[in-house]
């Protein structure tokens, strides 16, 4: 009776394993078939495109085209390069000076997030919420963020031309902004009240987890015992800084 007992058990248990082990291969299955139907699709779009269009297209272009719209229907910050597009991003992505802008991209345009204190852009009359719709002339309605980065980077003491709509108005503000290098911001600190302290954080560049930690020891040098950390606009920078910044505070 025992030994059947430990059959029945033994079968069971083959039963669910091949179960799991059965549904996860069909779904991984179900899954490349959900892509290979998709690349099918493209196949057929291309073949039609190639039989029945009235020209000969372009196919190189038309292809550079798929790839940037595959990336860009992940989100605004993706994008697809061609060889060319990365060269130039590359030569001018390591220019030392900036204009201080952060920018989000948006569908058309281009909306200024953050201008860094003591920036350019900020000298020049820029500010957070403007739209920009012209760079040096040319409009970023189809650039990708990378080139857009690039397109406000160069040498110390050259100038970007800035087409901005701000607020209402209709017509194109025209604004140059003298690049230069900026050095990175150090966190602002004070004591809102005994015992609470305030650090703010205007951005996140080279060793800015090492000046959060000055930051915080000069606070609780003055019997600091709650701390307020303003990361309000501070929206630009190193990911690998703002995660040892996270680790400082949270376990």
């Amino acid at each position: 009776m025992f030994e059947r007992f430990k059959l029945l058990v033994l079968v069971m248990s083959i039963v669910v394993v091949l179960y799991v082990l059965v549904g996860s291969f069909l779904g991984k299955v179900v899954a490349k078939d959900e892509t290979y139907k998709n690349i099918s699709i493209f196949n057929d779009v291309l073949k039609k495109i190639q039989d029945e269009y009235v020209e000969s297209p372009d196919f190189p272009r038309l292809t550079d085209s798929v790839l940037v719209g595959l990336a860009e229907g992940i989100d605004f910050y993706s994008t697809y390069l061609n060889a060319e597009q990365y060269k130039q991003i590359l030569a001018r992505q390591d220019a030392p000076a900036s204009s201080g802008l952060v920018l989000s991209p948006q569908v058309g345009y281009y909306r200024v997030l953050q201008v860094l204190p003591g920036s350019p852009a900020e000298s020049a009359g820029v500010f957070p919420g403007d739209v920009i719709e012209e760079i040096d002339g040319t409009g970023v309605a189809k650039a990708s963020y990378p080139q857009v980065s690039a397109m406000l980077r160069g040498a110390p003491e050259t100038s970007v031309r800035l087409g901005i709509l701000r607020g209402r108005d209709e017509e194109l503000q025209e604004i140059n902004v003298r690049l230069k290098e900026l050095a990175s911001t150090p966190p602002q600190t004070r004591l809102l009240e005994p015992g609470i302290g305030y650090l703010k954080l205007i951005d996140i560049q080279e060793h800015a987890a090492d000046e959060v930690v000055k930051a915080t020891r000069f606070l609780l040098s003055n019997d600091t015992r709650k701390l307020v950390l303003d990361l309000r606009d501070c929206c630009s920078g190193s990911y690998t800084e703002a995660i040892r910044i996270a680790d400082l505070f949270v376990d």
